[in-house]
Parts: C-alpha cells; sequence; structure tokens
C-alpha cells in the first residue's frame, strides 16, 4: 500500500467509535436504572448526553466512510460501500488484525446497545401504561363525585362532566 496514513487514520477513526460506542453503552445501562427508579432529571440528562454521542458518532461513521473508499480504492476495490473486512483482508499485518478486532468489538457493542435499547423500550413503555392507569383512577374517583363538596344548584351530571372535562384538559 502506498500510504499508510490512511490505514492509521482509519485505524484511530475506528478506535474512537468504540469509544463513543462504549459510552452509548454505559449510558443506556444508567438509564435502565433511571427508567427503574422513575428518576425523570436524570433521563433528561441522558435523553441529551445519548444525542451529543450519536451526533459524535455520525460524524466518525462518515469519516469513516471516506477512509475506506480512498483504502478501498487503492486496493483496487472498486465498490461504491465498501467493507471493512474486505479492506482488511487485503491489508497484511499487523493492520488486517487490528481493522479485524475493531470491526468485531463495534459489532458486540451494536448488539449489547441493541439489548439495552430494547430493555428501556419496555421499562418505558410500562412507566407509561402505569401513568395512564394512574390518570384513569384519578379520573374516576373524581368523577364519581361526592356529595358534600358538591355545587348548590347543579346536579350531579353537570359537576361530573365539568371535572371529567378538566382532567382531560391536564392530561
Amino acid at each position: 500500500m502506498k500510504n499508510l496514513n490512511y490505514i492509521t487514520a482509519l485505524q484511530e477513526n475506528l478506535s474512537e467509535q468504540n469509544k463513543i460506542y462504549s459510552s452509548l453503552c454505559h449510558l443506556l445501562q444508567s438509564e435502565n436504572d433511571y427508567l427503574i427508579k422513575s428518576d425523570i432529571d436524570n433521563m433528561n440528562k441522558s435523553a441529551s448526553l445519548k444525542e451529543g454521542l450519536l451526533r459524535d458518532a455520525e460524524v466518525k461513521e462518515q469519516d469513516r466512510h471516506a477512509l475506506c473508499v480512498t483504502i478501498a480504492a487503492e486496493l483496487r476495490i472498486f465498490s461504491e460501500e465498501p467493507k471493512l473486512l474486505e479492506i482488511a483482508t487485503r491489508l497484511p499485518e499487523p493492520h488486517r488484525s487490528k481493522l479485524i478486532g475493531h470491526k468485531s468489538s463495534l459489532e458486540n457493542l451494536f448488539v449489547e446497545i441493541k439489548r439495552l435499547n430494547h430493555e428501556n423500550e419496555i421499562l418505558a413503555q410500562s412507566a407509561l401504561e402505569k401513568i395512564g392507569g394512574t390518570i384513569g383512577v384519578m379520573k374516576d374517583a373524581l368523577s364519581t363525585g361526592n356529595n358534600t363538596y358538591e355545587k348548590k344548584g347543579q346536579s350531579k351530571k353537570e359537576q361530573a362532566t365539568q371535572i371529567q372535562h378538566l382532567v382531560h384538559r391536564e392530561a
């Protein structure tokens, strides 16, 4: 290969992506705890951090793609989407092993991130169902009314309609 600088840059890029996705994985594990504890403040912070990590990952992925296209052209691999493994198999050692190691590590992180996302989705859905149930119970309790607090001159039905409308707007 004429220029090993591209390969070194690709290895650095993959290493940085590995760090980003490791951080994302750790953040998703923390988010799991926040969902269980219903810690809204930390959930909001986590969402903000997650967005930043995903933006960084997108930039690194664009850089990786450009490097792969350049390296593939030098290796006479003619593809718009050159595969990392295809590039690695045409490189001498130790570059081959390093690229294959980065690829394997990233694939493992993606599997773990997908698993954690699925778990967090289930927890979030459960929390939303509980909130919906709680609002329903509150609405039912308010709509049954109590004669002690009834406004004079209004029927129970009119008051119940006003209470349901009030709860509906706030929900």
